[in-house]
């Protein structure tokens, strides 16, 4: 049994959370399901979604036992302009085609549905709708040396595992979030932060939406799937035209 999130869409398989229009379970109603399951956790805008949020998708599984990992799509990270993002229905959509065929890997609309915006103020949520689910954070390197600056940090840091995945060889700098992290070492009791080598995908979400017009870069970025619905969407229009 894979670990799906408590909220399901009647007509869009896969995808887990808040959509007009279709049916929806209660979360405590599911939770129970979850209770001793492994779960970790991917947020991000995916903007779109691509091959590489697949492979340490793949890659957090494996190197940590889960049973499976939720793509927690944001409604808007609070960093990130809006001038380039899609709809959160289509980027949770264009989620639900990447993962369509790894039955252990789920698109959720769950912060969107309790109106969330800060990953620590969601990770607290899901702990308390599933206390007896063990949860990871998946982050990338590049974010992790940047997590200081995210809303409450330290709190995060405080309530769950942090899986970093880096490149082979890549050293962290001395960050506040990793000085926070070695306070464990002198006696502090904080949850294990796990760095895991991974040979990152060097391509982008970015890099992707300015090169939109570019066949070659997009096929080795994006299911098929996922192209074509960008463009039966109009997605990103104005990017990639010079």
């Amino acid at each position: 049994m894979h670990a799906a999130p408590p909220k399901t869409q009647k007509n869009c398989q896969k995808t887990y959370g808040a959509s007009v229009g279709h049916a929806q379970t209660n979360t405590h109603q599911n939770s129970h399901g979850l209770a001793g399951q492994r779960i970790g956790l991917l947020g991000g805008s995916f903007n779109p979604p691509h091959y590489g949020h697949l492979k340490m998708a793949k890659h957090a599984k494996k190197s940590l036992n889960l049973d499976a990992v939720w793509f927690l799509v944001s409604p808007q990270n609070p960093l990130k302009s809006t001038a380039e993002m899609a709809p959160f229905n289509d980027r949770l959509h264009m989620c639900t085609l990447l993962s369509k065929a790894t039955p252990w890997l789920h698109s959720s609309a769950y912060e969107q549905e309790h109106g969330l915006t800060f990953s620590s103020d969601t990770v607290k949520k899901l702990k308390k709708d599933m206390p007896n689910t063990r949860f990871y954070w998946l982050i990338g390197a590049d974010n992790f040396k940047t997590l200081h600056l995210w809303h409450n940090w330290r709190e995060l840091m405080q309530t769950l595992p942090i899986a970093v995945f880096r490149r082979g060889g890549e050293k962290i700098p001395a960050t506040p979030a990793k000085t926070f992290m070695q306070k464990k070492a002198k006696g502090q009791q904080l949850p294990e932060v796990i760095f895991i080598e991974n040979a990152l995908n060097p391509i982008s979400a970015t890099y992707i939406r300015q090169n939109i017009d570019n066949k070659t870069i997009c096929n080795k970025a994006l299911p098929k799937t996922v192209i074509d619905y960008i463009a039966l969407k109009g997605l990103y229009p104005k990017i990639g035209k010079k």
